[in-house]
């Protein structure tokens, strides 16, 4: 009799408190990591949506300081021409100058379209610049009109 009195608990099943617990913990924490994930998701939203204004500002704001807008699907294409030496309109003495062009070429128009115009474009060109003297090409305003 002393051994059934010794193990009374012997025959009764443990209590499952330690899974509860477990499954307890396990929902906590997958509801922490929802949480976070979710906070995760409005924070870059946010985020984006400034980045996105932001890049409408500065859009707005280089055509507004008349900066065209650069598509980089649609990147320019330049045409260097070869350098022109041109005898300069300054009448005290004989002056030449030597100048280098490049053209930048929308995407619609082909560099060998420009090439068959080519002689016509560089008889353009001299004719501009004869009439210039060594005063207009000397300061920085008289070249930038020379530009335009």
């Amino acid at each position: 009799m002393s051994a059934v009195i010794a193990n009374p608990g012997a025959d009764v099943a443990p209590t499952p408190r330690g899974k509860k617990k477990l499954i307890v913990i396990a929902a906590a924490v997958l509801a922490f990591v929802l949480a976070l994930g979710g906070g995760a998701v409005v924070w870059l939203k946010q985020r984006a949506a400034h980045a996105a204004a932001a890049a409408l500002e500065d859009e707005a704001a280089s055509e507004h300081a008349g900066v065209p807008k650069i598509d980089p699907k649609n990147a320019p294409i330049y045409l260097p021409l070869d350098p022109f030496v041109v005898n300069l309109a300054d009448k005290e003495a004989d002056r030449f100058a030597q100048i280098g062009i490049t053209l930048e070429l929308d995407t619609g128009i082909s560099a060998d379209q420009i090439k068959a115009y080519m002689p016509a474009i560089r008889n353009a060109i001299l004719m501009v610049l004869a009439n210039k003297s060594a005063k207009d090409l000397m300061n920085r305003e008289g070249k930038e009109h020379l530009a335009q």
